[in-house]
């Protein structure tokens, strides 16, 4: 689905364009498969990723050159500028990869981005969507958590209807996978089966259509997600804002 136009054409004929050295490990010298350069409109730019809008504000008088330190690949950071021009990714990086888009989206605090992004997850299969939280999961909680809380209100939705025996069923590998969680990973994973549990139990209680959206209202304003810290785990409220960061070079 693609987002209807938000800039005015006659800007791009009058915008520069800036240069976006893009490194997913903050070494300028490495390879090309963790370092590449985009040149993109700064009006376009600008407009999707307040972080970059504020670094290109901070910025000397006529700089054309910053640098985004990120912790996924410049390949996401293709999408990201593809789905700018267009509207759309393709659906390989949406299906294996999704949870890394939302990282990127997460730091360079592109609303816009995110909501696509959301859109597009309500079209992925359960078993997808558990690949997905699990990846989520993976990354920790320094990313916006409003994707993870949505997967986990739609799979506990889901297993309320269709019940657990054919939710493992179809999602068989996918569960395996997301139950064999290494030691690092072990009270992470804890504290989403624990949330996924609780919205479980909201799902059976109140089993009405409408209920998800208000549900799902409640979780985009107000997620409270767990987080660890120094080995234990405590509660921890999130905005949906974010507190992204670039750099200039």
């Amino acid at each position: 689905m693609a987002r209807p136009a938000i800039l005015d054409p006659e800007l791009f004929a009058e915008s520069p364009m800036v240069a976006i050295l893009v490194t997913s490990n903050g070494n300028v010298n490495a390879d090309n498969s963790l370092r590449r350069t985009f040149y993109v409109h700064k009006c376009l730019i600008e407009n999707e990723s307040r972080c970059i809008a504020k670094k290109l504000d901070k910025a000397a008088e006529h700089s054309d050159r910053i640098l985004i330190k990120v912790d996924v690949a410049p390949v996401y950071f293709k999408c990201f500028v593809v789905w700018a021009y267009s509207g759309e990714v393709e659906d390989g990086p949406i299906t294996y990869g999704i949870e890394h888009l939302w990282g990127l989206a997460s730091h360079l605090d592109a609303p816009s981005f995110k909501n696509y992004l959301i859109d597009k997850c309500k079209l992925l299969s359960p078993s997808v969507q558990l690949s997905v939280l699990d990846g989520l999961t993976a990354r920790g909680t320094d990313d916006d958590p409003k994707l993870w809380d949505y997967i986990l209100e739609t799979l506990a939705f889901t297993i309320a209807k269709d019940g657990w025996v054919n939710f493992i069923k179809e999602a068989h590998d996918e569960w395996e996978d997301f139950m064999r969680s290494p030691d690092s990973l072990q009270i992470l994973k804890a504290v989403t089966l624990s949330e996924l549990m609780a919205k479980l139990q909201i799902a059976r209680e109140f089993p009405r259509d409408d209920l998800v959206d208000q549900v799902k209202t409640f979780a985009i304003g107000t997620t409270i997600v767990s987080t660890m810290k120094n080995g234990c785990v405590s509660k921890t409220c999130h905005t949906t804002e974010s507190n992204a960061s670039c750099d200039l070079v």
